[in-house]
């Protein structure tokens, strides 16, 4: 695909991962939408850098586990591009109360990691008619690879892989769909 003139949502893309992911698409020459939750500074800073490189750049405050915040950032995107080519879903969070028996941390992780990437793509497929869908996955959700004391997390990442693989056989071949699986990333996250 080419990316110059290509309209990219990233999730998440005020720091870490999801910043890295705009900067470089910004440098292919792609408007991109850098989705935040808290951090407008920080948000700011990432479209500054975007700016350098490509046009028509923008940040959208919205909590993607509400359904609300979800419809009014596509509001936003289709007045302003008529369209989406690109999504990214890469927001996500590691609870540090993650263990084989906090239900909370399940629920807590299961609605950021997962349901909320699933809210994010069913609005992106009303405005995208041909693209490509990125999950930002972890070697955790791998059978066999996650580790202790992220159990919640890893099953979460297990759940986005098996739905990616599904969700890109439904929407072939206009749509592709496909995941990464980073293993530790120099991010906040990790606590860099």
């Amino acid at each position: 695909m080419e990316i110059k003139g290509k309209v990219a949502l990233i999730t998440g893309a005020s720091q870490g991962i999801g910043k890295s992911t705009a900067v470089a698409l910004a440098k292919e020459g792609a408007s991109v939408i850098i989705n935040f939750k808290f951090n407008e500074k920080l948000a700011s800073d990432v479209l500054k850098e975007c700016n350098k490189y490509s046009k028509n750049n923008m940040i959208i405050r919205a909590d993607i586990t509400i359904e609300n915040d979800v419809k009014e950032m596509f509001n936003k995107i289709f007045k302003k591009f008529n369209k989406l080519d690109i999504l990214i879903n890469n927001a996500g969070i590691f609870d540090e109360e993650d263990n084989p028996t906090n239900i909370k941390s399940f629920e807590n992780t299961f609605n950021v990691n997962f349901l909320a990437q699933v809210r994010v793509t069913k609005h992106a497929l009303e405005i995208m008619k041909v693209g490509k869908i990125i999950n930002v996955s972890s070697v955790h959700g791998k059978i066999g690879h996650g580790r202790v004391g992220a159990i919640a997390y890893s099953s979460m990442k297990a759940a986005l892989d098996s739905y990616t693989i599904n969700l890109a056989k439904d929407l072939a071949p206009n749509i592709l769909v496909n995941a990464i699986s980073p293993g530790k990333t120099l991010t906040s996250m990790w606590g860099i």
